[in-house]
């Protein structure tokens, strides 16, 4: 009789240790995610001063101090086992959930791939967490307590003095996962990321103090406050609330406060746009679909809002226990929540003045007092031999760019006929429509041209050839351009300060949060400086995840030649649309702008005449 085979099996449990690294890979993605965890235990501790330090951008050192309930012996060794949590007893507590944690998971896989020291000690009258027997209650509470652990292992726990409150340092993080370690980025920044966190806790709660410091130098400090608007001060600075408008709405059980930018007052990236729900920071795209809906045709291509929104509902509205980093949330009527956003953006933008929404001379400015949602469409304009001198150059509509000798280029002046012999000829400008595209007869064709598309192509190609040859046209502004940004934008401006000054960006550092533009090329003569910065800084944290050099230097030359370029409902003389006509004409490869925008459409004669049945 043949003997049975028996397969060996494949399935195995794995190691405790091993368990707690895969799960801190759900949650612990970067140093930011661990101070994000950290502050969100202080803060449900009920603390009222947190205090944050870090060393090389939260590698070597994350330093978390708060002055909260703080923990008694057991629960301190409690606290570093999965699923051990204070914040959450039956599944009908996850129902109604108040606190930022619940699960249990953020001290363990903290743990799992650091070294860490705890010390904490309860607040001075605070009952244990589990009463024990009459006999002891004499006993001493308020004594503290140090845990060291490493790779998730304890090491040891004695008794410490220490204040009420709960002191935790993360030393080395990823030292045992050395895959997740080379993932980190630069210094500044995972530094910025820290700084991104730390100003959106600032934000949904103004009553706690918050201070960031990095080897030692403080970068934040924001005492608390008692109004939401003063903590955007802090954050922002003051003269960025000037040009916000409030709102303040209730709907049944759902409150919304925030505060959004005027129309005229937009920015070409999205990095001030912050979602909290019940104080919680939320990503939530379908949130600021509704506040985009609101604006309507209030905001231009590309320009986006200011946006800073608190929402507050009762807990059975939402579900936060959607994804392992908590920064989603599912709402149980989505639909209510979009209606009521967009209603309240849209009551607050009907508040402000005409005049404000649509200043004179913009493209929506339509002399009528009816609903400021409604516009009149702008009709052709004709415009067939202004002479240039008719209206100023662009270069000198900004007094800040003029010096002897370092005049900015613009579309008139950068060539002569001379240098393009018969090829003037053979473009006639016509006109612009809405001035924005371009109408011209070319070569006895019709073409429409989009204005900002086709700079733009014409500012990228020459940007690339001044670095191929390392000439690229400089200036130094007459009066120094000074830039205050938030202090994460500020940390990874500092870290490409060498890349911009190799393409012409002279920038100094003026403290943390404060730079100074000092030149420019003067292909950028007519750009938003500020917007500009803001531009790259978005594409550089998008682009970290790009291996090709060339290819970043290709999306950064992009973003400049964007903002340096004409833009839309821009007016235009006949010379300057003739300039920038055979400055396409020279690129005869180029049919889109660097994002891959068509930038025109031509129409030979035999098409239109088969548009028109001749």
């Amino acid at each position: 009789m043949a003997e049975k085979t028996t397969l060996s099996g494949k399935i195995a449990i794995l190691p405790v240790a091993l368990v707690n690294q895969i799960a801190a890979g759900e949650v612990i993605e970067r140093p930011a995610s661990v101070v994000k965890e950290l502050i969100e235990n202080s803060i449900d501790a009920g603390s009222t001063r947190i205090e944050v330090d870090v060393k090389a951008g939260g590698r070597l050192l994350i330093r978390v101090q708060d002055d909260g309930e703080g923990m008694c012996r057991e629960d301190a060794l409690l606290a570093f086992q999965r699923h051990a949590t204070s914040k959450v007893r039956t599944d009908q507590d996850l129902l109604s959930i108040q606190t930022l944690g619940f699960r249990g998971e953020a001290l363990p896989s903290i743990a799992a791939v650091s070294k860490v020291r705890m010390a904490t000690s309860p607040q001075a009258g605070s009952p244990p967490p589990h009463p024990p027997p009459e006999a002891d209650q004499a006993e001493d509470q308020a004594e503290g307590t140090e845990v060291l652990l490493e790779g998730g292992h304890l090491l040891k726990v004695r008794e410490a003095g220490t204040p009420p409150g709960t002191l935790i340092e993360i030393r080395e993080i990823f030292y045992n996962t050395p895959a997740r370690l080379k993932f980190l980025r630069s210094v500044s920044t995972e530094l910025a990321h820290i700084s991104r966190l730390l100003h959106q806790q600032a934000l949904a709660h103004p009553q706690i103090s918050f201070r960031l410091s990095h080897e030692g130098k403080l970068l934040a400090d924001f005492p608390s406050v008692p109004e939401r608007m003063q903590r955007i001060q802090q954050v922002y600075g003051r003269p960025f609330t000037e040009h916000l408008v409030v709102l303040e709405d209730e709907w049944a059980k759902v409150k919304i406060w925030g505060a959004i930018s005027r129309p005229p007052y937009t920015k070409s990236t999205r990095s001030y746009q912050e979602i909290f729900v019940n104080r919680r920071a939320v990503s939530s795209p379908f949130i600021l679909h509704a506040v985009y809906e609101a604006y309507d045709i209030s905001l231009l291509k590309g320009q986006h809002p200011v946006v800073l929104l608190f929402l507050e509902m009762d807990g059975p509205m939402l579900d936060v226990n959607v994804h392992p980093t908590k920064r989603e949330v599912r709402f149980h009527d989505q639909r209510l929540i979009y209606d009521l956003i967009k209603e309240s953006v849209k009551t607050g933008l009907e508040r402000i003045s005409r005049a404000e929404l649509y200043p004179p001379g913009s493209r929506w400015d339509t002399g009528k007092t009816d609903h400021v949602h409604e516009a009149e469409p702008a009709y052709l304009k004709w415009d067939h031999a202004s002479p240039a001198t008719e209206v100023q150059p662009p270069s000198m509509r900004s007094p800040a760019f003029q010096e002897p000798g370092l005049v900015a280029p613009h579309l008139a002046d950068r060539k002569t006929e001379s240098d393009l012999p018969g090829l003037s000829e053979q473009v006639l400008p016509l006109g612009q429509i809405h001035n924005t595209y371009i109408i011209a007869s070319i070569r006895g064709e019709l073409w429409i041209i989009d204005q900002h598309a086709a700079h733009e192509r014409v500012l990228y190609e020459r940007f690339l050839e001044g670095i191929r040859s390392s000439q690229i046209p400089i200036q130094r502004l007459l009066i120094p351009q000074t830039l205050e940004l938030p202090i994460a934008q500020a940390m990874i401006l500092k870290e490409w300060m060498g890349y911009l000054e190799s393409v012409g960006i002279e920038i100094e550092s003026f403290g943390h949060k404060t730079l100074i533009i000092r030149s420019i090329p003067t292909f950028l003569a007519r750009a938003d400086l500020q917007g500009l910065i803001l531009g790259l800084l978005e594409d550089w944290i998008d682009l970290e995840k790009t291996p090709s050099a060339q290819d970043r230097q290709n999306s950064l030359v992009a973003t400049l030649a964007c903002h340096g370029a004409v833009k839309a409902n821009e007016a235009l003389t006949s010379p300057e649309i003739k300039a920038l006509l055979i400055d396409i004409l020279k690129l005869p490869e180029a049919v889109t702008c660097p994002h891959g925008r068509p930038l025109r459409m031509k129409f030979t004669l035999r098409e239109l005449e088969v548009m028109f049945r001749r």
